[in-house]
C-alpha cells in the first residue's frame, strides 16, 4: 500500500517494476530520487490523490515535479498510488500507449511533454472507449501497450526474449486471450440480462482453450527434453492444457454448435 509514510520506498518499487530487466533502471531511478524536491513532490501527489484530485496530483509529480521524471513513469506511480479511486481511475500513459492511440484511436499529443490537461483528456477518452468495449480502462491500456510493442518490434516488456518463435507464439496466444476475454465478458453480460448467451460462451471457451494449448506447446518446445522431467512441472501443465480442448465440451462439439446455431449450417452429427 502506498501512503505518505512510505512514498519514497513505494516510488522505488514502481521504478523497479517499470524498468524490469532494463540495465538503465538503477541510474535513471537514482538521479530522480537524489533530488531534494522529489520527496516533497511525491508527498504532494499522494495528498492530492487522497482527495481524488488527479489533476493536482499530475501537476505536483510531473508538470512541476523532479527533473527527468516524465509522464511514462510518473503516471505509473499515480496509477499504483490511486488504487482506491473509484471514478475516472488513472491509468498509465507512456510513449507506446501514445503511439497506439495515434494508430488506432482519434486522440494525439506529445507523450514526452504531456501536461495535466492532456492526461485528463486521455483519461476521459480511455474510460469512454473502455465502456464502449465493456472492458476495464486498465485492460484497454494494456492492449494498447502490448499491441503497439509488437507493432514496433519492442519485446522488452516480455523480458527481451531472444527467440523469434517465442515472439510469434506470444502474439498468437495474446490475441486468442484478448478475443476470449471479450467473448466471455459479452456472454456474462447477456446472461445477466437474461438473454441467450450460448454462442458467446462457447466461442469464448474455445478461444481460451486454444490459447492455453498453444502456450503449453510453446513451453514444451522451448524447454526441449527437460519439459518431460517432472521436476519442471511442464509436462503436467501441457497435459492439463490439452484437457481443456476436450472437457467438459470438446472443440468439435463447439464448432458444430457454432456452425448450426450461428452460421445456419445443417447439423453435422
Amino acid at each position: 500500500e502506498i501512503s505518505i509514510g512510505n512514498f519514497e520506498t513505494s516510488f522505488l518499487a514502481v521504478m523497479i517494476w517499470g524498468f524490469g530487466s532494463d540495465a538503465r533502471g538503477p541510474f535513471r531511478t537514482r538521479r530522480i530520487i537524489e533530488q531534494k524536491k522529489t520527496g516533497i513532490c511525491l508527498e504532494n501527489c499522494l495528498a492530492a490523490l487522497q482527495k481524488n484530485d488527479i489533476d493536482s496530483a499530475y501537476k505536483a509529480l510531473i508538470d512541476n515535479g523532479p527533473k527527468y521524471l516524465g509522464p511514462a513513469f510518473g503516471t505509473k506511480y499515480i496509477y499504483f498510488a490511486a488504487g482506491s479511486i473509484e471514478s475516472n481511475q488513472p491509468v498509465i500513459l507512456d510513449s507506446l500507449v501514445s503511439i497506439g492511440l495515434k494508430e488506432w484511436g482519434d486522440i494525439t499529443f506529445n507523450p514526452l511533454n504531456a501536461k495535466s490537461h492532456d492526461y485528463l483528456r486521455y483519461l476521459d477518452y480511455i474510460n469512454d472507449e473502455a465502456d464502449h468495449f465493456s472492458i476495464t480502462p486498465e485492460n484497454l491500456e494494456m492492449i494498447l501497450f502490448t499491441e503497439t510493442a509488437r507493432l514496433k518490434g519492442n519485446q522488452s516488456w516480455a523480458n527481451r526474449q531472444s527467440y523469434a518463435q517465442i515472439g510469434e507464439n506470444e502474439k498468437l496466444i495474446w490475441g486468442l486471450l484478448f478475443a476470449a476475454e471479450l467473448m466471455l465478458r459479452k456472454a456474462a453480460a447477456l446472461f445477466e440480462a437474461g438473454l441467450p448467451c450460448g454462442d458467446s460462451a462457447n466461442m469464448g471457451k474455445m478461444l481460451a482453450s486454444e490459447a492455453a494449448w498453444h502456450a503449453g506447446e510453446a513451453c514444451m518446445q522451448t524447454h526441449g527434453g527437460f519439459s518431460y522431467a517432472r521436476e519442471y512441472d511442464i509436462e503436467r501443465k501441457w497435459r492439463e492444457t490439452r484437457l481443456m480442448q476436450i472437457a467438459p465440451v470438446s472443440t468439435n462439439l463447439i464448432l458444430a454448435y457454432v456452425a448450426e446455431h450461428v452460421l445456419g449450417m445443417p447439423r453435422s452429427y
